[in-house]
């Protein structure tokens, strides 16, 4: 199975993130649009990936993105599309696919 990575800006959000992180890699819950009344209880996990870590590149910032589990909605991750990131119920960042 091959695994679909996209270009994306993150736009990171909220207090924890007012100074974007300094990691090269960050994976936490997404939601989206076709998810808005179970994400909570059904989401799907999101690696984002950046060359230069956040934190030097400033916000918003560029990276990729996939799904942490190969089987994840691949569809999803069209060119134009937006989700958000999460933190438990805290809105971390919010994801414009390129």
């Amino acid at each position: 199975m091959t695994v679909k990575v996209v270009d994306v800006s993150v736009t990171w959000v909220g207090q924890k993130n007012s100074n974007p992180p300094n990691t090269v890699r960050y994976v936490t819950v997404a939601k989206f649009e076709e998810d808005k009344d179970t994400w909570e209880k059904e989401a799907w996990s999101i690696v984002l990936d950046f060359i230069d870590p956040p934190a030097q590149q400033g916000n918003p910032s560029l990276g990729t993105a996939r799904f942490l589990m190969a089987n994840g909605p691949v569809e999803r991750l069209t060119k134009g599309k937006k989700f958000e990131m999460y933190e438990g119920k805290a809105k971390v960042a919010e994801i414009q696919i390129l």
